[in-house]
């Protein structure tokens, strides 16, 4: 159930009106009450003609001197009934006016039409105009008694010094629509489409970030003069915008203009347009802009930031053009920090390029500085290299005071920490093995930045790109691949 709640919120569908739902908010009153009155003045002038012979002229005037139907009053119907039908064709016309400039085209049209609006970029403009009023003088000539006198009038005059204009710049923020998709358009003979437009935000920095935009710009522009009038909207770029909407294949007799027109001289436009009403399927739909995508997280439905793993993982052709570009996924900053760390403890074997990447060196975050550009890192014990496709933690534990290379040993020792890249550890599960390790103490200073942290392990997964791209492309291939 709740699925379904969502999928009606979602899901915009086209609804025949009841005949209630009719009555009750396009009554079409006027037409209403001047068919009634038109329909009592026929019945009046009718009851005096066929009961008291009052048009007739063959009675004496002397016997129709008195009552509803006497010699004068005989004619306030018929004149009443004139000016009724004159009053109930402009009604007509009018409704008929109406319905003429409303746009018409067909249901493919209307699809079309709908997503243009739904893949316009929107623009939030606001202007101001600056202005001030001046005194005017002039002359004018009065009369006073038959007197010609001349006088001088003051008066005052708006002036307009400047006029400006500025947009919502949403580059950073991003952009998304959250227009509900339509369905079912096709199985409705006649429908009619309202349109609405506006936006949302969908974080509180988002909505921040307009504010202060449109601030500034008030701010900027209101100093200019004594006065300044403010206009702000939103328009779509692209396409005109289309309040209401009348979209079908064929025409239906009562929507065409001669039937119209006929049942509307003989004094039956009222159950003709109810009949219209009932037969019509409404739709309303109102356009809505997201601003603010950008800084959602990457697992909202609404997300338009950067691509992320986690925002493509269940991707199949992105995960098959990242097999064969070969790319490899940079790292997270704790694992930055944490590969940076094991840097100077040269656990790779000698064929492999030195981990040093710029010329100087961050202290602190397990970059050693040596002074002396020939000595060589500490010869290490090599052991066999765990397969890639097993993940396991690599623990600090002391080193040996002894090593040259080594960042000195601190005295209070914290809680380890971990390292769970698969395949960067050549060091077994042994106790032995393990006591290599220490865990370096992290200093009073604060972190480096993610960039740095970057640049400082950019060789390691450079070296692991080409062998994480051979054999995750192997495993991918075997993976079945979803039809459409």
């Amino acid at each position: 159930m709740a699925r379904n709640a969502d999928d009606e919120f979602l899901i915009a569908k086209p609804r025949r009106p009841s005949l209630a739902r009719v009555l009750c908010y396009t009554p079409y009153c006027k037409c209403l009450c001047s068919t009634f009155l038109l329909f009592g003045c026929i019945a009046y002038a009718l009851l005096c003609h066929f009961k008291h012979s009052a048009y007739s002229g063959l009675q004496p005037l002397w016997i129709h001197q008195h009552g509803a139907c006497a010699q004068g009053y005989n004619l306030v119907p018929i004149l009443l009934a004139v000016m009724l039908y004159t009053i109930y064709i402009m009604e007509c016309w009018n409704c008929r006016r109406k319905l003429a400039n409303m746009k018409k085209i067909s249901i493919d049209d209307a699809v079309k039409y709908l997503n243009l609006l739904r893949e316009s970029v929107p623009v939030v403009w606001w202007k101001s105009i600056n202005y001030h009023y001046a005194r005017r003088t002039r002359q004018i000539t009065r009369y006073r008694n038959g007197d010609t006198l001349p006088a001088t009038q003051v008066f005052y005059e708006r002036v307009d010094t400047q006029a400006a204009g500025s947009v919502f710049i949403y580059e950073n923020c991003g952009i998304k629509d959250i227009t509900r998709q339509i369905a079912q358009l096709n199985k409705h003979r006649v429908t009619r489409i309202r349109l609405s437009k506006g936006f949302v935000f969908a974080c509180l920095q988002a909505a921040n970030e307009f504010e202060e935009q449109r601030t500034r710009f008030f701010n900027e522009n209101e100093a200019k003069d004594d006065y300044m009038q403010v206009r702000e909207g939103m328009e779509l770029d692209g396409c005109d915008f289309v309040d209401e909407l009348l979209c079908f294949d064929s025409l239906p007799f009562y929507l065409h203009p001669v039937i119209f027109w006929f049942f509307s001289i003989f004094l039956l436009s009222w159950p003709l347009r109810i009949t219209a009403e009932c037969c019509t399927s409404l739709l309303n739909l109102q356009l809505n802009k997201l601003f603010g995508t950008n800084y959602l997280s990457p697992s909202s439905m609404h997300y338009t930031g950067p691509l992320t793993r986690t925002s493509s993982i269940r991707s199949d052709q992105l995960e098959a053009a990242l097999m064969d570009q070969q790319y490899f996924i940079v790292p997270s900053y704790s694992q930055a920090i944490l590969l940076a760390a094991q840097q100077p403890t040269c656990l790779f074997s000698s064929n492999y390029a030195p981990l040093t990447n710029d010329p100087y060196i961050l202290t602190n975050y397990g970059a050693i500085a040596n002074n002396n550009n020939n000595d060589e890192c500490m010869s290490l014990p090599v052991f066999p290299r765990r397969p890639l496709s097993v993940s396991r933690s690599m623990s600090y534990s002391k080193l040996q005071p002894e090593n040259p290379l080594l960042p000195p040993r601190r005295p209070s020792i914290r809680t380890p920490r971990s390292f769970s890249l698969a395949g960067l550890s050549r060091w077994s599960s042994t106790a032995n093995e393990y006591q290599r390790l220490s865990s370096p103490d992290p200093s009073d200073e604060a972190p480096p930045p993610y960039e740095v942290a970057l640049r400082m392990v950019a060789p390691v997964y450079d070296r692991l790109r080409a062998s994480f791209g051979s054999a995750r492309r192997a495993s991918f291939k075997l993976l079945p691949t979803e039809e459409a």
